[in-house]
Protein backbone atom coordinates (compact mmCIF):
# COMPACT_ATOMS: atom_id res chain seq x y z
CA UNK A 1 0.00 0.00 0.00
CA UNK A 2 2.93 2.46 1.09
CA UNK A 3 4.45 1.99 -2.87
CA UNK A 4 0.99 2.41 -3.93
CA UNK A 5 0.29 5.51 -2.03
CA UNK A 6 3.96 7.01 -3.34
CA UNK A 7 2.85 6.40 -6.93
CA UNK A 8 -0.20 8.10 -6.32
CA UNK A 9 1.35 11.06 -5.41
CA UNK A 10 3.86 11.32 -8.10
CA UNK A 11 1.30 10.66 -10.52
CA UNK A 12 -0.42 13.70 -8.95
CA UNK A 13 2.39 16.15 -8.95
CA UNK A 14 3.21 15.59 -12.47
CA UNK A 15 -0.24 16.16 -13.68
CA UNK A 16 -0.98 19.28 -11.58
CA UNK A 17 2.62 20.41 -12.66
CA UNK A 18 1.19 22.86 -14.62
CA UNK A 19 -1.79 24.21 -12.43
CA UNK A 20 1.13 24.82 -9.81
CA UNK A 21 3.87 26.55 -11.79
CA UNK A 22 0.85 28.89 -13.03
CA UNK A 23 0.23 29.44 -9.26
CA UNK A 24 3.37 30.18 -8.18
CA UNK A 25 4.05 32.53 -11.12
CA UNK A 26 0.79 34.83 -9.90
CA UNK A 27 1.95 35.08 -6.24
CA UNK A 28 5.02 36.03 -4.91
CA UNK A 29 6.73 34.50 -1.52
CA UNK A 30 6.52 36.74 1.78
CA UNK A 31 10.15 37.87 1.95
CA UNK A 32 9.63 39.36 -1.56
CA UNK A 33 6.26 41.14 -0.57
CA UNK A 34 8.58 43.77 2.07
CA UNK A 35 8.70 45.91 -0.39
CA UNK A 36 5.18 46.47 -1.65
CA UNK A 37 2.82 48.22 0.53
CA UNK A 38 0.23 46.23 2.88
CA UNK A 39 -2.99 45.85 0.79
CA UNK A 40 -4.97 48.13 3.13
CA UNK A 41 -2.81 51.22 2.25
CA UNK A 42 -2.59 50.11 -2.23
CA UNK A 43 -6.83 49.98 -2.14
CA UNK A 44 -8.06 52.24 0.03
CA UNK A 45 -12.14 51.82 -0.31
CA UNK A 46 -15.45 54.07 0.67
CA UNK A 47 -19.08 53.27 0.65
CA UNK A 48 -21.62 56.48 0.14
CA UNK A 49 -25.20 56.03 0.50
CA UNK A 50 -26.94 57.98 -2.24
CA UNK A 51 -30.41 56.98 -1.68
CA UNK A 52 -32.33 53.54 0.64
CA UNK A 53 -31.86 52.33 -3.37
CA UNK A 54 -28.63 53.67 -4.51
CA UNK A 55 -25.09 53.27 -3.12
CA UNK A 56 -21.45 54.71 -4.52
CA UNK A 57 -18.13 52.89 -4.15
CA UNK A 58 -14.91 55.07 -4.66
CA UNK A 59 -11.71 53.41 -4.42
CA UNK A 60 -8.25 55.16 -4.19
CA UNK A 61 -5.88 53.46 -5.43
CA UNK A 62 -1.69 54.04 -4.91
CA UNK A 63 0.28 54.58 -7.55
CA UNK A 64 1.85 52.00 -10.20
CA UNK A 65 -0.67 49.86 -8.71
CA UNK A 66 -4.02 48.77 -10.07
CA UNK A 67 -7.44 47.18 -9.93
CA UNK A 68 -9.37 44.29 -12.17
CA UNK A 69 -12.60 45.36 -12.98
CA UNK A 70 -13.75 41.77 -14.08
CA UNK A 71 -12.85 41.02 -10.62
CA UNK A 72 -15.32 42.71 -8.24
CA UNK A 73 -18.40 41.30 -6.90
CA UNK A 74 -20.96 43.07 -4.49
CA UNK A 75 -23.09 41.30 -2.49
CA UNK A 76 -25.95 42.01 0.26
CA UNK A 77 -26.95 39.82 3.46
CA UNK A 78 -29.65 39.07 4.02
CA UNK A 79 -30.70 38.86 0.43
CA UNK A 80 -34.29 39.26 1.84
CA UNK A 81 -33.45 43.08 2.85
CA UNK A 82 -32.73 43.96 -0.86
CA UNK A 83 -33.07 41.15 -3.82
CA UNK A 84 -30.87 41.45 -6.82
CA UNK A 85 -27.92 44.00 -7.02
CA UNK A 86 -26.57 46.04 -10.39
CA UNK A 87 -23.42 47.56 -10.82
CA UNK A 88 -22.33 50.55 -13.12
CA UNK A 89 -18.76 50.94 -13.51
CA UNK A 90 -16.62 54.01 -14.23
CA UNK A 91 -14.55 53.89 -17.88
CA UNK A 92 -11.44 51.38 -17.47
CA UNK A 93 -8.41 50.73 -18.88
CA UNK A 94 -7.28 48.05 -21.51
CA UNK A 95 -4.26 46.23 -20.83
CA UNK A 96 -2.80 42.95 -21.63
CA UNK A 97 -2.23 41.54 -18.26
CA UNK A 98 0.52 38.37 -17.52
CA UNK A 99 -2.08 36.69 -15.06
CA UNK A 100 -5.54 36.95 -17.01
CA UNK A 101 -4.55 38.43 -20.38
CA UNK A 102 -6.78 41.27 -21.80
CA UNK A 103 -8.50 42.69 -19.09
CA UNK A 104 -9.91 46.29 -18.02
CA UNK A 105 -7.83 47.78 -15.07
CA UNK A 106 -8.43 50.83 -12.83
CA UNK A 107 -5.55 53.17 -11.73
CA UNK A 108 -5.52 56.02 -9.39
CA UNK A 109 -9.57 55.36 -8.47
CA UNK A 110 -12.48 53.55 -9.31
CA UNK A 111 -15.96 54.46 -9.31
CA UNK A 112 -18.76 52.38 -9.45
CA UNK A 113 -22.55 52.77 -8.78
CA UNK A 114 -24.76 49.96 -7.22
CA UNK A 115 -28.57 50.01 -7.08
CA UNK A 116 -31.16 47.94 -5.87
CA UNK A 117 -34.71 46.83 -6.58
CA UNK A 118 -36.00 47.46 -3.65
CA UNK A 119 -35.02 50.06 -0.62
CA UNK A 120 -32.22 48.56 1.68
CA UNK A 121 -33.27 48.15 5.21
CA UNK A 122 -31.13 48.75 8.48
CA UNK A 123 -28.71 46.45 9.48
CA UNK A 124 -28.04 44.92 5.77
CA UNK A 125 -24.39 43.92 5.01
CA UNK A 126 -22.74 44.97 2.24
CA UNK A 127 -19.68 42.85 0.70
CA UNK A 128 -17.34 43.73 -1.63
CA UNK A 129 -14.53 41.36 -3.15
CA UNK A 130 -12.01 43.08 -5.25
CA UNK A 131 -8.24 41.81 -6.43
CA UNK A 132 -5.17 44.16 -7.57
CA UNK A 133 -1.67 44.29 -8.86
CA UNK A 134 1.17 46.37 -8.53
CA UNK A 135 2.95 47.32 -11.68
CA UNK A 136 6.34 45.64 -10.06
CA UNK A 137 4.98 42.38 -10.37
CA UNK A 138 2.89 41.13 -7.10
CA UNK A 139 -0.38 40.49 -7.58
CA UNK A 140 -2.37 40.77 -4.34
CA UNK A 141 -5.21 38.01 -3.04
CA UNK A 142 -8.67 38.19 -3.74
CA UNK A 143 -9.83 40.58 -0.85
CA UNK A 144 -13.18 41.06 0.89
CA UNK A 145 -14.42 44.40 2.67
CA UNK A 146 -17.66 44.35 4.75
CA UNK A 147 -19.84 47.59 5.55
CA UNK A 148 -22.92 47.34 7.58
CA UNK A 149 -25.85 49.50 6.14
CA UNK A 150 -28.45 51.94 8.05
CA UNK A 151 -30.08 53.95 5.62
CA UNK A 152 -32.50 55.49 8.37
CA UNK A 153 -29.49 57.21 9.63
CA UNK A 154 -27.29 57.51 6.94
CA UNK A 155 -24.71 55.71 8.22
CA UNK A 156 -22.18 53.54 6.59
CA UNK A 157 -19.68 51.49 8.91
CA UNK A 158 -17.02 49.62 8.16
CA UNK A 159 -16.58 45.77 9.59
CA UNK A 160 -13.50 43.76 10.31
CA UNK A 161 -13.66 40.26 10.10
CA UNK A 162 -13.65 39.90 13.39
CA UNK A 163 -16.84 42.48 14.14
CA UNK A 164 -18.40 40.42 11.22
CA UNK A 165 -18.42 37.44 12.86
CA UNK A 166 -19.02 38.57 16.17
CA UNK A 167 -22.18 40.15 15.35
CA UNK A 168 -23.64 38.14 12.80
CA UNK A 169 -21.16 34.83 12.72
CA UNK A 170 -23.79 32.78 15.32
CA UNK A 171 -26.75 33.90 13.54
CA UNK A 172 -25.29 32.48 10.19
CA UNK A 173 -23.90 29.35 11.63
CA UNK A 174 -27.77 28.78 13.08
CA UNK A 175 -29.14 29.31 9.35
CA UNK A 176 -26.87 27.72 8.21
CA UNK A 177 -27.03 24.10 10.09
CA UNK A 178 -30.93 24.37 10.05
CA UNK A 179 -30.99 24.54 6.32
CA UNK A 180 -28.28 21.93 5.75
CA UNK A 181 -26.02 20.50 8.56
CA UNK A 182 -23.00 18.86 7.64
CA UNK A 183 -24.34 15.27 8.10
CA UNK A 184 -26.72 15.94 5.05
CA UNK A 185 -23.98 17.37 3.08
CA UNK A 186 -22.22 14.59 3.74
CA UNK A 187 -25.18 12.17 2.37
CA UNK A 188 -26.04 14.24 -0.67
CA UNK A 189 -21.48 13.61 -0.88
CA UNK A 190 -22.35 9.79 -0.65
CA UNK A 191 -25.27 9.59 -3.30
CA UNK A 192 -23.58 12.21 -5.51
CA UNK A 193 -20.19 9.64 -5.69
CA UNK A 194 -22.64 6.69 -6.32
CA UNK A 195 -24.18 8.28 -9.02
CA UNK A 196 -20.83 9.07 -10.63
CA UNK A 197 -20.44 5.36 -11.34
CA UNK A 198 -23.06 5.96 -13.68
CA UNK A 199 -21.60 8.56 -16.20
CA UNK A 200 -20.13 7.56 -19.50
CA UNK A 201 -16.88 9.18 -18.47
CA UNK A 202 -16.31 6.32 -15.90
CA UNK A 203 -17.59 3.03 -17.68
CA UNK A 204 -14.54 2.00 -19.62
CA UNK A 205 -12.79 2.17 -16.46
CA UNK A 206 -14.45 0.48 -14.06
CA UNK A 207 -15.46 -2.54 -16.33
CA UNK A 208 -11.89 -3.01 -16.46
CA UNK A 209 -12.32 -3.96 -12.29
CA UNK A 210 -15.64 -5.26 -12.98
CA UNK A 211 -14.31 -7.79 -15.11
CA UNK A 212 -11.09 -9.26 -13.30
CA UNK A 213 -14.00 -9.97 -10.54
CA UNK A 214 -15.26 -13.09 -13.32
CA UNK A 215 -12.38 -15.11 -12.55
CA UNK A 216 -11.08 -14.12 -9.14
CA UNK A 217 -11.28 -15.75 -5.83
CA UNK A 218 -14.28 -14.40 -3.90
CA UNK A 219 -11.84 -13.71 -1.12
CA UNK A 220 -9.05 -11.92 -3.03
CA UNK A 221 -11.83 -9.91 -4.52
CA UNK A 222 -12.66 -8.66 -1.23
CA UNK A 223 -9.29 -6.91 -0.38
CA UNK A 224 -9.22 -5.58 -4.70
CA UNK A 225 -12.35 -3.89 -3.94
CA UNK A 226 -10.83 -1.75 -0.83
CA UNK A 227 -7.71 -1.38 -2.72
CA UNK A 228 -9.76 0.36 -5.47
CA UNK A 229 -11.68 2.04 -3.02
CA UNK A 230 -8.74 3.11 -1.30
CA UNK A 231 -7.63 4.78 -4.40
CA UNK A 232 -10.62 6.88 -5.00
CA UNK A 233 -10.78 8.09 -1.94
CA UNK A 234 -7.36 8.86 -1.46
CA UNK A 235 -7.56 10.77 -5.32
CA UNK A 236 -10.46 12.47 -3.74
CA UNK A 237 -9.42 13.72 -0.89
CA UNK A 238 -6.02 14.71 -2.52
CA UNK A 239 -7.59 16.50 -5.25
CA UNK A 240 -9.46 18.34 -2.43
CA UNK A 241 -6.41 19.65 -0.84
CA UNK A 242 -4.72 20.87 -4.18
CA UNK A 243 -7.85 22.51 -4.75
CA UNK A 244 -8.08 24.02 -1.61
CA UNK A 245 -3.94 24.96 -1.57
CA UNK A 246 -4.66 26.57 -5.27
CA UNK A 247 -7.75 28.75 -3.38
CA UNK A 248 -5.48 29.73 -0.52
CA UNK A 249 -2.99 30.79 -3.36
CA UNK A 250 -5.72 33.07 -4.79
CA UNK A 251 -6.68 30.90 -7.87
CA UNK A 252 -10.10 30.84 -8.90
CA UNK A 253 -10.60 26.98 -9.32
CA UNK A 254 -13.26 24.47 -9.02
CA UNK A 255 -13.88 20.51 -9.42
CA UNK A 256 -12.97 19.86 -13.20
CA UNK A 257 -10.53 22.50 -13.31
CA UNK A 258 -7.34 20.60 -14.25
CA UNK A 259 -9.46 19.98 -17.71
CA UNK A 260 -8.89 23.70 -18.66
CA UNK A 261 -5.30 22.73 -18.79
CA UNK A 262 -4.56 22.23 -22.37
CA UNK A 263 -1.55 20.06 -21.14
CA UNK A 264 -3.15 18.11 -18.43
CA UNK A 265 -6.12 17.13 -21.58
CA UNK A 266 -2.97 15.88 -23.85
CA UNK A 267 -1.18 13.98 -21.28
CA UNK A 268 -4.37 12.39 -19.89
CA UNK A 269 -5.19 11.67 -23.98
CA UNK A 270 -1.90 9.70 -24.79
CA UNK A 271 -2.83 7.63 -21.15
CA UNK A 272 -6.56 6.66 -22.63
CA UNK A 273 -4.49 6.14 -26.51
CA UNK A 274 -1.97 3.61 -24.53
CA UNK A 275 -4.26 1.65 -22.27
CA UNK A 276 -6.36 1.14 -25.45
CA UNK A 277 -3.96 -0.14 -27.88
CA UNK A 278 -2.91 -2.62 -25.36
CA UNK A 279 -6.50 -3.43 -24.53
CA UNK A 280 -6.79 -4.04 -28.32
CA UNK A 281 -3.96 -6.58 -28.38
CA UNK A 282 -2.18 -4.58 -30.49
CA UNK A 283 0.55 -4.06 -27.82
CA UNK A 284 1.46 -5.87 -24.73
CA UNK A 285 2.66 -2.80 -21.85
CA UNK A 286 5.27 -4.22 -19.19
CA UNK A 287 5.88 -2.56 -15.68
CA UNK A 288 8.30 0.27 -17.11
CA UNK A 289 7.24 3.91 -17.41
CA UNK A 290 6.09 3.11 -20.95
CA UNK A 291 3.24 1.09 -19.42
CA UNK A 292 2.21 3.30 -16.58
CA UNK A 293 -1.21 3.96 -17.74
CA UNK A 294 -1.78 -0.38 -18.56
CA UNK A 295 0.52 -2.26 -16.05
CA UNK A 296 -1.05 -0.08 -12.98
CA UNK A 297 -4.63 -0.99 -13.57
CA UNK A 298 -4.73 -3.87 -15.80
CA UNK A 299 -2.47 -6.77 -13.54
CA UNK A 300 -3.69 -9.04 -10.67
CA UNK A 301 -1.61 -7.33 -8.14
CA UNK A 302 -3.23 -4.99 -5.16
CA UNK A 303 -0.99 -2.16 -6.92
CA UNK A 304 -3.63 -2.71 -10.17
CA UNK A 305 -6.85 -2.09 -8.34
CA UNK A 306 -5.40 1.13 -6.26
CA UNK A 307 -4.58 2.59 -9.34
CA UNK A 308 -7.58 1.78 -10.79
CA UNK A 309 -9.46 3.83 -8.38
CA UNK A 310 -7.19 6.67 -9.11
CA UNK A 311 -7.72 6.84 -12.74
CA UNK A 312 -10.98 6.43 -12.32
CA UNK A 313 -11.35 9.90 -10.40
CA UNK A 314 -9.30 11.34 -12.80
CA UNK A 315 -11.53 10.70 -15.64
CA UNK A 316 -15.26 11.08 -13.45
CA UNK A 317 -13.78 14.78 -13.24
CA UNK A 318 -15.65 16.11 -16.27
CA UNK A 319 -18.90 14.93 -14.87
CA UNK A 320 -20.87 15.98 -11.79
CA UNK A 321 -23.82 13.76 -10.86
CA UNK A 322 -27.11 15.17 -9.12
CA UNK A 323 -26.10 16.20 -5.47
CA UNK A 324 -22.60 16.61 -6.19
CA UNK A 325 -22.92 20.32 -6.96
CA UNK A 326 -24.11 21.12 -3.80
CA UNK A 327 -21.85 19.06 -1.65
CA UNK A 328 -19.05 20.59 -3.39
CA UNK A 329 -19.99 23.77 -3.11
CA UNK A 330 -20.92 23.62 0.25
CA UNK A 331 -17.53 21.51 1.20
CA UNK A 332 -15.26 24.69 -0.79
CA UNK A 333 -16.89 27.29 1.43
CA UNK A 334 -15.90 25.74 4.89
CA UNK A 335 -12.66 25.09 6.96
CA UNK A 336 -10.07 22.24 5.84
CA UNK A 337 -11.23 19.24 7.97
CA UNK A 338 -15.21 19.96 6.77
CA UNK A 339 -13.93 20.08 2.98
CA UNK A 340 -11.52 17.01 3.10
CA UNK A 341 -14.35 15.20 5.21
CA UNK A 342 -16.98 16.03 2.02
CA UNK A 343 -14.51 14.96 -0.73
CA UNK A 344 -13.66 11.99 1.37
CA UNK A 345 -17.13 10.99 1.24
CA UNK A 346 -17.68 11.33 -2.68
CA UNK A 347 -15.18 8.97 -2.68
CA UNK A 348 -16.36 6.68 -0.69
CA UNK A 349 -19.75 6.97 -2.40
CA UNK A 350 -17.74 6.14 -5.72
CA UNK A 351 -16.61 3.30 -4.35
CA UNK A 352 -18.91 1.53 -2.82
CA UNK A 353 -20.99 -0.02 -5.13
CA UNK A 354 -17.32 -2.23 -6.43
CA UNK A 355 -17.31 -3.30 -2.87
CA UNK A 356 -20.59 -4.77 -2.52
CA UNK A 357 -20.09 -6.30 -5.97
CA UNK A 358 -17.36 -8.05 -4.47
CA UNK A 359 -18.71 -9.06 -1.54
CA UNK A 360 -22.55 -9.73 -2.92
CA UNK A 361 -22.97 -13.51 -3.71
CA UNK A 362 -26.08 -13.05 -5.83
CA UNK A 363 -24.67 -10.08 -8.04
CA UNK A 364 -21.56 -12.42 -8.78
CA UNK A 365 -23.47 -15.55 -9.87
CA UNK A 366 -25.19 -13.04 -12.50
CA UNK A 367 -21.80 -12.39 -14.40
CA UNK A 368 -20.86 -14.67 -16.94
CA UNK A 369 -18.61 -18.11 -16.12
CA UNK A 370 -14.82 -17.20 -17.15
CA UNK A 371 -14.32 -18.27 -20.76
CA UNK A 372 -12.64 -16.64 -24.30
CA UNK A 373 -15.67 -14.02 -24.35
CA UNK A 374 -13.45 -12.28 -21.94
CA UNK A 375 -10.59 -11.99 -24.20
CA UNK A 376 -13.34 -10.28 -26.92
CA UNK A 377 -14.95 -8.43 -24.22
CA UNK A 378 -11.48 -6.88 -23.29
CA UNK A 379 -10.71 -6.25 -26.88
CA UNK A 380 -13.93 -4.52 -27.06
CA UNK A 381 -13.44 -1.85 -24.69
CA UNK A 382 -10.71 -0.68 -26.48
CA UNK A 383 -13.38 1.05 -28.29
CA UNK A 384 -15.07 3.38 -25.59
CA UNK A 385 -11.28 4.71 -24.75
CA UNK A 386 -10.43 5.37 -27.87
CA UNK A 387 -13.73 7.69 -28.55
CA UNK A 388 -12.56 9.01 -25.09
CA UNK A 389 -9.29 10.10 -26.72
CA UNK A 390 -10.93 11.48 -29.69
CA UNK A 391 -13.37 13.37 -27.29
CA UNK A 392 -10.02 15.03 -25.43
CA UNK A 393 -8.44 15.82 -28.20
CA UNK A 394 -11.29 17.65 -29.41
CA UNK A 395 -11.67 19.59 -26.00
CA UNK A 396 -8.06 20.13 -26.94
CA UNK A 397 -8.56 21.59 -30.34
CA UNK A 398 -11.54 23.70 -28.81
CA UNK A 399 -9.58 25.14 -26.44
CA UNK A 400 -6.05 26.20 -28.32
CA UNK A 401 -6.98 25.71 -32.00
CA UNK A 402 -6.42 23.25 -34.60
CA UNK A 403 -2.84 23.22 -33.93
CA UNK A 404 -2.53 22.14 -30.90
CA UNK A 405 -5.18 19.71 -32.19
CA UNK A 406 -2.84 19.04 -35.15
CA UNK A 407 0.06 18.51 -32.32
CA UNK A 408 -1.84 15.82 -30.14
CA UNK A 409 -2.15 13.56 -33.30
CA UNK A 410 1.51 13.49 -33.62
CA UNK A 411 1.98 12.64 -30.18
CA UNK A 412 -0.58 9.68 -30.31
CA UNK A 413 1.53 8.58 -33.14
CA UNK A 414 4.92 8.84 -31.58
CA UNK A 415 2.98 7.20 -28.43
CA UNK A 416 2.10 4.09 -30.97
CA UNK A 417 5.92 3.89 -32.40
CA UNK A 418 6.90 3.76 -29.09
CA UNK A 419 4.84 0.47 -28.29
CA UNK A 420 5.99 -0.99 -31.17
CA UNK A 421 9.71 -0.69 -30.33
CA UNK A 422 9.44 -1.51 -26.92
CA UNK A 423 9.80 -5.28 -27.37
CA UNK A 424 12.62 -5.20 -30.07
CA UNK A 425 15.86 -5.57 -29.02
CA UNK A 426 19.39 -3.03 -29.77
CA UNK A 427 18.85 0.25 -30.83
CA UNK A 428 14.65 -0.04 -31.24
CA UNK A 429 14.73 0.45 -27.26
CA UNK A 430 16.49 3.58 -27.84
CA UNK A 431 14.11 4.82 -30.24
CA UNK A 432 11.03 3.70 -28.09
CA UNK A 433 12.05 6.08 -25.22
CA UNK A 434 13.08 8.37 -27.86
CA UNK A 435 9.73 8.37 -29.21
CA UNK A 436 7.67 8.53 -26.20
CA UNK A 437 9.80 11.71 -24.95
CA UNK A 438 8.99 13.67 -28.15
CA UNK A 439 5.26 12.64 -27.32
CA UNK A 440 5.38 14.12 -23.85
CA UNK A 441 7.30 17.50 -24.89
CA UNK A 442 5.02 18.26 -27.63
CA UNK A 443 2.33 17.78 -25.43
CA UNK A 444 3.34 19.98 -22.61
CA UNK A 445 4.79 22.40 -25.20
CA UNK A 446 1.80 23.17 -27.15
CA UNK A 447 1.91 25.54 -30.44
CA UNK A 448 0.71 29.44 -29.44
CA UNK A 449 -2.93 29.28 -28.72
CA UNK A 450 -5.37 30.41 -30.58
CA UNK A 451 -8.49 31.24 -28.89
CA UNK A 452 -11.69 29.08 -30.12
CA UNK A 453 -14.82 30.59 -31.10
CA UNK A 454 -16.50 29.09 -27.84
CA UNK A 455 -13.73 31.08 -25.47
CA UNK A 456 -13.96 34.63 -28.23
CA UNK A 457 -15.59 36.57 -25.46
CA UNK A 458 -14.45 36.44 -22.15
CA UNK A 459 -17.49 36.19 -18.77
CA UNK A 460 -18.67 39.84 -18.41
CA UNK A 461 -20.50 40.72 -15.31
CA UNK A 462 -21.68 43.76 -16.38
CA UNK A 463 -23.08 42.32 -19.73
CA UNK A 464 -24.90 39.97 -16.96
CA UNK A 465 -26.20 42.61 -15.20
CA UNK A 466 -27.66 44.48 -17.88
CA UNK A 467 -29.63 41.33 -18.98
CA UNK A 468 -31.47 40.31 -15.49
CA UNK A 469 -31.82 44.24 -14.76
CA UNK A 470 -34.19 43.98 -18.11
CA UNK A 471 -38.04 42.77 -18.33
CA UNK A 472 -36.89 39.55 -20.06
CA UNK A 473 -36.73 36.30 -18.39
CA UNK A 474 -32.85 35.08 -18.90
CA UNK A 475 -31.89 31.62 -18.79
CA UNK A 476 -27.85 31.57 -17.75
CA UNK A 477 -26.13 28.22 -18.75
CA UNK A 478 -22.59 27.69 -17.16
CA UNK A 479 -20.73 25.56 -19.47
CA UNK A 480 -17.53 23.93 -20.83
CA UNK A 481 -16.40 21.88 -23.42
CA UNK A 482 -14.88 19.58 -21.24
CA UNK A 483 -18.13 18.90 -19.35
CA UNK A 484 -19.66 16.24 -20.44
CA UNK A 485 -22.78 16.34 -18.61
CA UNK A 486 -23.29 19.21 -19.79
CA UNK A 487 -23.10 18.71 -23.50
CA UNK A 488 -25.58 15.89 -22.33
CA UNK A 489 -27.90 18.52 -21.60
CA UNK A 490 -27.75 20.73 -24.27
CA UNK A 491 -27.77 17.88 -26.75
CA UNK A 492 -31.33 16.37 -25.53
CA UNK A 493 -32.48 19.50 -24.22
CA UNK A 494 -31.60 22.86 -24.57
CA UNK A 495 -30.87 22.97 -28.04
CA UNK A 496 -33.55 21.34 -29.37
CA UNK A 497 -36.37 22.66 -31.21
CA UNK A 498 -39.05 22.27 -28.71
CA UNK A 499 -36.68 24.30 -25.79
CA UNK A 500 -35.81 26.96 -28.42
CA UNK A 501 -39.08 27.36 -29.98
CA UNK A 502 -40.67 27.92 -25.94
CA UNK A 503 -37.60 30.54 -25.20
CA UNK A 504 -38.71 32.34 -28.19
CA UNK A 505 -42.38 32.50 -27.54
CA UNK A 506 -41.85 33.12 -23.71
CA UNK A 507 -39.40 36.22 -25.11
CA UNK A 508 -36.31 34.41 -22.73
CA UNK A 509 -32.79 35.01 -23.12
CA UNK A 510 -30.11 32.51 -23.43
CA UNK A 511 -26.98 33.45 -21.64
CA UNK A 512 -24.42 31.10 -22.27
CA UNK A 513 -20.98 31.06 -20.05
CA UNK A 514 -18.28 29.51 -21.13
CA UNK A 515 -15.82 27.88 -18.65
CA UNK A 516 -13.73 26.19 -21.42
CA UNK A 517 -10.39 27.80 -20.54
CA UNK A 518 -9.39 29.39 -17.14
CA UNK A 519 -11.92 32.62 -16.18
CA UNK A 520 -11.48 33.43 -12.61
CA UNK A 521 -14.55 35.34 -12.78
CA UNK A 522 -16.62 32.33 -13.70
CA UNK A 523 -15.63 30.79 -10.51
CA UNK A 524 -16.57 33.81 -8.63
CA UNK A 525 -20.14 33.73 -9.98
CA UNK A 526 -20.32 29.87 -8.92
CA UNK A 527 -18.91 30.66 -5.75
CA UNK A 528 -21.60 33.23 -5.11
CA UNK A 529 -24.23 30.71 -5.32
CA UNK A 530 -22.32 28.14 -3.41
CA UNK A 531 -20.98 26.20 -6.51
CA UNK A 532 -17.85 24.86 -7.83
CA UNK A 533 -18.56 23.18 -10.17
CA UNK A 534 -20.34 22.93 -13.42
CA UNK A 535 -23.04 22.41 -15.24
CA UNK A 536 -24.69 25.10 -13.09
CA UNK A 537 -28.70 26.20 -14.49
CA UNK A 538 -30.06 30.22 -13.26
CA UNK A 539 -33.47 31.46 -14.60
CA UNK A 540 -33.57 35.03 -13.50
CA UNK A 541 -36.74 36.25 -13.70
CA UNK A 542 -35.95 39.81 -15.21
CA UNK A 543 -36.21 43.10 -12.76
CA UNK A 544 -32.76 42.18 -10.84
CA UNK A 545 -35.75 39.57 -8.89
CA UNK A 546 -33.77 36.15 -7.33
CA UNK A 547 -32.63 33.71 -9.68
CA UNK A 548 -33.99 30.23 -9.37
CA UNK A 549 -31.28 27.37 -9.20
CA UNK A 550 -32.29 24.25 -11.63
CA UNK A 551 -30.57 20.98 -11.25
CA UNK A 552 -27.56 19.73 -12.79
CA UNK A 553 -29.22 17.00 -14.91
CA UNK A 554 -31.90 18.83 -17.04
CA UNK A 555 -35.44 17.67 -18.48
CA UNK A 556 -37.54 19.48 -21.20
CA UNK A 557 -40.08 19.14 -18.63
CA UNK A 558 -38.13 21.08 -15.74
CA UNK A 559 -36.64 23.71 -18.25
CA UNK A 560 -40.25 24.65 -19.84
CA UNK A 561 -41.78 24.38 -15.70
CA UNK A 562 -39.19 27.10 -14.61
CA UNK A 563 -39.50 29.47 -17.91
CA UNK A 564 -43.71 29.15 -17.20
CA UNK A 565 -43.56 30.00 -13.22
CA UNK A 566 -41.47 33.49 -14.16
Amino acid sequence: MDQAVRQLIIVLVLLSLPLVAAAQSRFLTASNQEDFLPVEEAYQVQVDLVDPKNLKVLWQIAPEYYLYQHQFAFSLTPESSAPGIAARYSIAIDKTDEYFGDVKVYYDFADIDLSTATPIRDGTILTITSQGCADAGLCYPPRTDRFELQPTAGQILPLSEEQYQQAHGAQQSKSEVGQQSVWMILLFALIGGAILNLMPCVFPILSLKVLSFVSADPKESHIHSWYYAAGVVVSFVAFAGLILTLKAAGQAVGWGFQLQSTEFVGLLALLFFAMALALSGLAELGTSFMGLGSSLTQNDNHKSSFFTGVLAVVVASPCTAPFMGTALGFALTQNTITALSVFAALGLGMALPMVVLSYSTTLRQWMPKPGAWMVTFRQFLAFPLYMTVIWLLWVGGRQAGVDVFATSLVACLLVAMSMWFWHKTGWAKRLSALSFALAIILVLNPPTQVQSHTASSAFSRSELETLISGNRPVFVDVTADWCITCIANEKAVLETAEIQQAFAERDVVYHIIDWTNYDPAVADFLAEFRRSGIPFYLVYPGNNLAPVILPQILTKEIVLQAIDAQ
